[in-house]
């Protein structure tokens, strides 16, 4: 672990400071919390734009109602207007950084971009107890105009209390409390409306009026291919509706500092490679991270077609593909169906060996449910079993 990230969490809350191993060495404490969220709309409702994220001291204020964005001390309205009308969280994230409210922020991407219905998506936040008290969201609801969801009040969920005890609540996003930005005419124009036919960013009648909850999508005075409803796929999408749901937020916490276990199941219907594999395989996965510092990975496979010629950890969530971040090829036995590793920072590779700190990117991304292992074979070369790591409870 390099030294800069030890001294990074030396200054985090001692409630969070391990005690002293038996051989006497102190553990490093890695406070993090686990973010997940669901687009919870019906099928045919829709969609978020990828969602971002943020804990702060409860001073990031990214809107008030019944009045215009960037009024008074609240984030400017540029950031939020890129974000409600386009999508765009780019403006956001650069002023959360400049104003340096809190340690940690993210934006979360479903595997096509926008997270659909019924779809979830998560990532790990290293935080400090003593900063990140507080956390904050918002995300474009499309297709719209300007129609997206954020917290009004910076204080409304927080993560820690004044002690540096974990308190974060899940919470859900009713349709009902979808926000108007008050930037753009909500006339549902395909032209003018993203993620209908809009032909570029900032298209559409311009307003300046205050935010306020949005009314819901038209139903007089359009047709295909304007308004959001006349369109097949998104014929649920009417937010307004007492059940409707547009998203849901859960929260973990896990010190990444202390032994964490992870496992995961092995098969052929796991893959992503276009025709199903042919294959009766099956296998397990397990994980232990320790200190922060060495991940220990043990896994067996069953009823292969032949032996294993590659096997490796990849980077993505279910259902999608991503880059090899570890090869354990080496590590496999005379068999080659089973295997032994002890992953290190310097057995990182791709794009989480890019990062300030290998290992923990690694540790963050298991704890996100976003690693895989992939057992390749001469008869499926892509791949005959594949399994996601998840963190056991």
């Amino acid at each position: 672990m390099k030294l800069s990230l030890r001294a990074a969490i030396a200054a985090v809350s001692i409630a969070y400071v391990a005690p002293l191993a038996a051989n006497a060495e102190e553990r490093v404490s890695i406070p993090s919390v686990v973010v997940t969220v669901e687009n919870s709309a019906p099928e045919r409702g829709a969609l978020l734009t990828p969602v971002w994220i943020g804990t702060h001291d409860g001073t990031f204020d990214i809107y008030d109602r019944n009045v215009p964005l960037g009024s008074g001390a609240l984030v400017s309205r540029e950031s939020v207007e890129r974000l409600a009308e386009d999508g765009n969280t780019g403006p956001i994230s650069a002023e959360f950084s400049s104003t340096a409210v809190g340690t940690a922020q993210a934006t979360l991407v479903g595997n096509a971009g926008p997270l659909p219905p019924q779809s979830t998506v998560s990532t790990t936040l290293n935080l400090d107890p003593t900063v990140d008290r507080y956390f904050s969201y918002s995300s474009m609801v499309i297709p719209s105009n300007d129609a997206f969801i954020a917290n009004g009040n910076p204080l409304a969920h927080k993560v820690f209390d004044e002690s540096g005890n974990f308190v974060a609540e899940n919470f859900v996003v009713a349709g009902s409390e979808v926000l108007d930005a008050g930037t753009e005419a909500n006339d549902e124009i395909a032209a003018n409306t993203a993620f209908l036919n809009q032909g570029g960013p900032n298209i559409g009648v311009e307003e300046f009026e205050p935010v306020i909850l949005h009314p819901g999508f038209l139903t007089e005075g359009v047709s295909f291919p304007d308004g959001v409803l006349s369109h097949p796929v998104f014929g649920n999408a009417q937010f307004t509706g007492p059940t409707y749901r547009a998203a849901s937020f859960k929260f973990r916490f896990v010190d990444l500092g202390r032994a964490q276990r992870y496992s995961g199941a092995l098969s052929p219907d796991q893959e992503v490679i276009g025709a199903a594999v042919q294959s009766d395989a099956s296998g397990d996965v397990f994980a232990v991270s320790r200190r922060g510092e060495v991940v220990a990975v043990r896994f067996v496979t069953r009823d292969l077609s032949g032996p294993a010629v590659m096997v490796h950890l990849h980077n993505a969530a279910a259902g999608a593909n991503g880059p090899v971040v570890v090869n354990l090829t080496n590590d496999l036995t005379a068999s080659s169906r089973r295997g032994r590793s002890v992953i290190t920072a310097a057995d990182v590779v791709g794009p989480l060996a890019e990062s300030a700190d290998p290992l923990l990117s690694l540790l963050n991304e298991m704890a996100a449910g976003r690693i895989y292992m992939n057992v390749h074979t001469a008869a499926n070369p892509a791949g005959e079993v594949r399994g996601q790591l998840s963190l056991n409870d």
